[in-house]
């Protein structure tokens, strides 16, 4: 994706699972996308989510340009991991990744 869409992205998010407002858009951010945790045996459940950004090459970014750490408020655990994009299909971790410390 082209940086020249930047002064068209919402401060809003667009998913409702999420919402937030972010006070500025980072200057390499594309995009909103949706980060959630799910269960690994019902990967249908989701754990908890965070609106992010993503960079032009990819990169999921926090509000200050900064890579993504984590979803605020998640204990440590094993996880699937789903990645959503609003115009994109939506990806999901194969494996269960371990989260080894909570985010806040």
């Amino acid at each position: 994706m082209s940086t020249s869409i930047h002064g068209l992205i919402p401060a809003a998010s667009p998913y409702t699972e999420a919402p937030r407002t972010a006070s500025a858009i980072p200057a390499n951010a594309v995009d909103w996308v949706l980060v959630s945790l799910r269960n690994t045996t019902s990967p249908f459940a989701v754990v908890a989510s965070h609106s992010a950004f993503v960079k032009n090459n990819g990169m999921i970014i926090d509000d200050n340009g900064n890579e993504f750490t984590g979803v605020p408020a998640s204990a440590p655990g094993t996880y699937k991991i789903s990645v959503k994009h609003r115009n994109h299909l939506a990806v999901m971790t194969n494996t269960n990744p371990s989260l080894t410390r909570a985010s806040n």
